[in-house]
């Protein structure tokens, strides 16, 4: 089963918040911030057997992709998607939205963005939240946003600072929502130090050079194995993220740079990602569909 652990649809760019000024140059996201509704999200599945969907809110952006938009899509394929709560964990609301879109909206994870909310992840405010996620047994993802802002603090991004939240919660499941980018060293070192914590590629796979290096990284580290596919829709289209992976040891043909086993790659495309989140598969009360075949390049590599 292919599970993609990462992707956002909204209605309208306004919807992600505030972001830089437009410039007279060209700004690569602009295309994929008009193309992130749910048809859209739908059709570009293909081989993903099920999809995770994250709503997102913050005021600190003046941002918010609403709960009940996901949910109103899941709903509508119960055995293909599954809802991650976005919840602004500081907003004077954040337990009432917990309560209504776990009980009344079925969603089935929650997601913060500290950089992106403005709040640091030790904040005393906050500890009664992890507690309420590990009673609930809800796995936490913690990413930077779906869209860069100039109105993030880039400072509350670091993921050491979760260290402190891991020792005091260590129920906590917990999932870093970007591999790539800033602080990939304190991530392994994060992820070296608390075994259970995972890592999605995020929208990492839009660049294949970062990709590249930060999956030798984890593969030199021996936590490659926790590394949970995602293609960052609608940043990157889910066939092109598998082809991408797939073909990722292309990028250094010829080279005496390390390769990446096809098996470890494979591994991440077909990893038992709910079981690792301790989520029920959508699909474990009826039939699967049949599934899709993940495409893959025509030659064997390593």
């Amino acid at each position: 089963m292919i599970v993609d652990s990462f992707t956002f649809v909204w209605e309208s760019p306004e919807q992600v918040g505030k972001r830089a000024p437009t410039s007279r140059r060209r700004d690569p996201l602009a295309d994929r911030l008009l193309h992130a509704d749910p048809l859209e999200h739908f059709e570009s599945l293909g081989p993903i057997d099920i999809a995770m969907v994250y709503s997102f809110e913050s005021r600190l952006l003046d941002a918010k992709v609403s709960h009940r938009l996901v949910s109103g899509y899941v709903r509508n394929h119960p055995d293909r998607l599954i809802g991650v709560a976005g919840i602004d964990p500081l907003a004077p609301w954040a337990f009432d939205t917990l309560d209504d879109a776990v009980a009344k909206l079925a969603f089935k994870a929650v997601a913060i963005s500290p950089s992106a909310q403005g709040f640091h992840p030790m904040d005393s405010r906050l500890q009664p939240f992890y507690r309420e996620l590990v009673e609930r047994n809800l796995p936490l993802i913690v990413h930077d946003g779906p869209v860069p802002s100039p109105a993030a603090k880039l400072e509350l991004a670091d993921p050491v600072l979760l260290d402190e939240v891991l020792r005091e919660h260590p129920g906590l499941k917990l999932v870093l929502g970007d591999l790539g980018g800033a602080w990939l060293d304190h991530k392994l070192a994060l992820m070296a130090k608390h075994g259970h914590v995972l890592a999605s590629l995020g929208t990492l796979l839009r660049n294949p050079w970062q990709a590249y290096n930060a999956l030798v990284l984890m593969q030199e580290s021996a936590l490659i194995d926790r590394v949970l596919f995602a293609s960052g829709f609608p940043f990157a289209m889910p066939v092109a993220s598998i082809e991408t992976l797939y073909s990722m040891n292309r990028l250094v043909q010829g080279s005496n740079l390390p390769t990446i086993p096809r098996e470890l790659l494979r591994g991440i495309v077909e990893r038992d990602t709910l079981g690792l989140l301790g989520i029920e598969s959508p699909r474990a009360h009826g039939a699967d569909r049949e599934a899709a075949p993940a495409p893959a390049p025509a030659s064997p590599e390593n």
